[in-house]
């Protein structure tokens, strides 16, 4: 039985198709977009690199043994296999492979890894000539905010997803590998039988096995086949519902379904004890240990909160542009809850740029004492947490509040979400943020704060698929009156830069309304100025304004336009221009414009859409004196 991977793939050499044998075993044929040929030597570069690692493992003992188990286990498991005479006359190719220790690890600690992108003497790789494949899956960011809006929440990994589809044998000889036990045998050849982490392809091909399955058993479990092809990034399933007893349907379906494809489902974990113990199944984990990772986010199941930890593998001691880099980026945030504590980070590292100090140059002493500052925050962020579960058990309705800001540094949004039960009860709970720093060309605040409300229409329109089943309300909040006033605006009659923004806006926010709120009770105005550990802690970020749990009649209103500075809103209306010519003749010789004239030159702008955006209109006036005519055209249009 043989299918093609995607349509728009089979234009391509029958690589890329997915084929079921021997015990429902898959077997996928590698997506190749240039010829194997262009492949030089690669064994060279392969026993180099091979035999330095093992100088490395030599010197630590406890490493090589987990190496060597990892290898014998690969072996065992018939994942690969011992090629006595391989043919270096017709194309292939041999992958170096290396160990990466992931101490955190629940199952393997050592795995090994194969560097597929190793240049040959043809100074083309394996992957060079290999397709990626398209994205298939949600990205990891709606997969996160889908995961807080169920009341019962379930992960699961499958075990060893790679090794548990085949590649095609016409295709084995472009993953060879060396390798042996110890540094007095002999090297020697083996051959990968599956797909291979860290070739190009490998995602795709694993991701795309999956929902093949999904396919052909979808009409038997319906609501697993739609779990898998909406609820894995790669292979980590992050679901949830509602319903104890729709839980325990997508678990259910979803382990006999992909039971069908040899994918086992290990590390179960659930923030609701009765479920695990009512499934009575050793696979679920009972929770001894209730601190989890969903992909890659700490999640505690006995308090259902998220959590978080800044793990940097080092502090140096010398604080370089290179260093803050790279102990920045060790607090993972993917839903931007810590916006306030890193955008302090990138606002530094833009400072760093500006100055053009060099990647190992000692930074300017006010730079260190603000990068301490922010060091501090991000080692105490360990003190926050969130609940994972944005809304309320059996909830009424719905409110989606969304507030943006900007200061001269940076500017943000955040998104809120209000609920309130039939017994009246409001919750509210912040959903997910981003912020940017403000562009190294200045631009004025007023034009800041428009970008504030920008990237809010942008991530407003990302989540708001995820919320369409839902009895939602929306409302968006500023602070700036001259940007509430611009909103209310026709696009048309504004300088491009607001105006482009504006109309982008108003396409994206159509189904809300603006708001104003005072800047003292506007959570965005957190993340546009950065903030402490124990700043975030005592302020508004994590529950949002007080107003909002309270009556839709004490939440702020808005003062009277009025007092809007005419002046700045001016500044930034769509110019006109004028171009007047005239000429002079006599009446003898002159040809009169006449009114038919008039309306043919009408009607060829409005023909060909003249008018809207650029030229409004065309006015052809007459003026007659004694013995002469004088007349002039106009034309008006835009040049904001």
């Amino acid at each position: 039985m043989c299918s093609r991977i995607l349509s728009e793939l089979q234009p391509m050499r029958s690589h890329g198709s997915l084929r079921s044998k021997r015990k429902d075993r898959r077997y996928v044929m590698l997506l190749f977009k240039d010829a194997p040929t262009q492949l030089g030597n690669s064994v060279d570069i392969a026993r180099r690199r091979f035999l330095n690692v093992e100088r490395r493992l030599v010197r630590s003992p406890e490493v090589y043994a987990q190496y060597r188990t990892f290898m014998n286990e690969y072996e065992q498991m018939g994942h690969m296999e011992l090629v006595a005479n391989p043919n270096l006359s017709a194309p292939h190719y041999y992958i170096p492979h290396h160990c990466v220790i992931k101490p955190a690890s629940e199952s393997t600690k050592l795995r090994v890894v194969f560097d597929a992108s190793c240049k040959t003497s043809s100074q083309v790789s394996f992957n060079d000539i290999l397709l990626c494949g398209p994205t298939i899956q949600d990205d990891l960011f709606m997969l996160l905010l889908r995961f807080r809006l169920s009341r019962y929440a379930l992960t699961a990994d499958i075990a060893k997803m790679y090794r548990q589809v085949n590649v095609d044998i016409s295709d084995r000889k472009f993953q060879y590998i060396l390798w042996r036990d110890f540094p007095g045998d002999q090297l020697r050849t083996y051959q990968l039988y599956t797909i291979t982490y860290g070739t190009a392809s490998a995602p795709y091909l694993a991701v795309r096995s999956l929902h093949h399955l999904a396919d052909l058993h979808g009409a038997e479990f319906p609501i697993g086949a739609a779990v898998i092809r909406t609820s894995f990034y790669v292979d980590d399933l992050i679901t949830g519902a509602d319903e104890i007893s729709t839980l325990s349907v997508i678990k259910d379906q979803v382990t006999k379904l992909l039971e069908r494809g040899q994918f086992p489902l290990t590390k179960w974990h659930s923030n609701h004890m009765d479920f695990v113990e009512s499934r009575n199944n050793k696979d679920l984990n009972p929770c001894i240990n209730a601190m989890t990772s969903a992909l890659g986010v700490h999640w505690h199941q006995n308090s259902d909160a998220l959590r978080f930890a800044f793990t940097p593998k080092t502090v140096p001691a010398a604080i370089t542009k290179r260093t803050i880099l790279s102990v920045a980026s060790a607090l993972y945030d993917p839903l931007g809850l810590l916006s306030p504590l890193i955008i302090v980070a990138m606002i530094i590292l833009q400072e760093l740029w500006l100055a053009g100090l060099s990647w190992d140059e000692s930074v300017p002493q006010h730079l260190q004492i603000a990068w301490s500052k922010c060091l501090d925050s991000f080692r105490t962020c360990s003190n926050l947490s969130v609940p994972r579960y944005c809304l309320q058990a059996q909830y009424l309705s719905v409110q989606i509040h969304r507030f943006c800001d900007a200061s001269i540094r940076a500017y943000g949004c955040a998104i809120y979400l209000r609920t309130e039960c039939i017994d009246g009860t409001i919750a509210v709970q912040l959903f997910t943020s981003k912020s940017r720093v403000a562009p190294v060309k200045r631009k004025s605040l007023l034009k800041l704060e428009l970008c504030g409300a920008h990237l809010l229409a942008q991530l407003y329109t990302k989540v708001l698929p995820m919320l369409q089943d839902k009895p939602y309300t929306s409302y968006f909040w500023s602070d700036s009156q001259i940007v509430l006033h611009w909103l209310h605006e026709h696009s048309v009659t504004l300088s491009t830069f607001v105006g482009n923004r504006v109309s982008e806006i108003q396409d994206s926010t159509s189904t809300g309304e603006w708001r104003y709120v005072p800047t003292s009770l506007n959570p965005a105005d957190i993340v546009s100025r950065g903030a402490t550990t124990h700043e975030l802690q005592a302020s508004i970020w994590f529950s949002g304004p007080p107003f909002l749990s309270q009556h839709m009649s004490d939440w702020p209103q808005p003062p009277k336009l009025r007092n809007l500075d005419q002046e700045v809103v001016n500044s930034e209306k769509r110019k006109s221009t004028f171009i007047v010519s005239s000429s002079s003749e006599s009446a003898a010789g002159s040809k009169t414009p006449t009114s038919q004239k008039v309306r043919s030159t009408r009607f060829f702008c409005l023909r060909n859409r003249i008018s809207p955006g650029y030229i409004f209109d065309i006015f052809i006036y007459e003026t007659f004196t004694l013995d002469r005519k004088l007349w002039w055209r106009s034309v008006v249009w835009n040049s904001g």
